[in-house]
């Protein structure tokens, strides 16, 4: 799974993966809301959950862009394949989430070849988490904290 977050975009995006034991890079400030940009560049979609944070879906676009594979090891040692994206380019027009989708969410699906944009607000100090709620990302540690600051 490759997820890329926050300002990101073209040329600017880590060519490193992430992983759980890296130090914590989303830090919002307490009481601020933030528009967070998740780019799915999987085949599946990926219900993705933000521990004790509320958001809102903007909006969902599609893109392309360069998937730059890399190798990671989980826990246990086992190979997960992972990437960084090159030259991300939005095509198309940017859609509003259904009308099931709306209001207020703690999770919501990110689909294939799309940008999905949340605004999230970020009202409980303290070291969370947000990850994908597929039980085996989870069980792989494809997972970020974040600290609200």
């Amino acid at each position: 799974m490759d997820l890329a977050v926050g300002d990101v975009t073209g040329d600017d995006v880590p060519d490193i993966v992430i992983v759980w034991d890296d130090p914590t890079t989303e830090k919002p400030r307490l009481g601020r809301t933030e528009v967070w940009e998740i780019h799915n560049a999987t085949v599946d979609a990926h219900p993705i959950h933000l521990h004790l944070v509320k958001f809102r879906i903007l909006n969902r676009q599609p893109y392309t862009a360069t998937v730059v594979q890399k190798v990671n090891r989980d826990h246990d040692e086992n190979a997960t394949l992972g990437g960084a994206l090159r030259n991300v380019k939005t095509s198309g027009k940017a859609k509003g989430p259904a009308a099931y989708e709306a209001g207020w969410k703690d999770t919501a699906l990110m689909y294939p070849g799309e940008v999905t944009r949340i605004a999230a607000k970020f009202d409980r100090p303290g070291t969370y988490v947000w990850h994908c709620h597929i039980l085996s990302h989870e069980d792989h540690e494809m997972m970020r904290r974040f600290e609200v600051v």
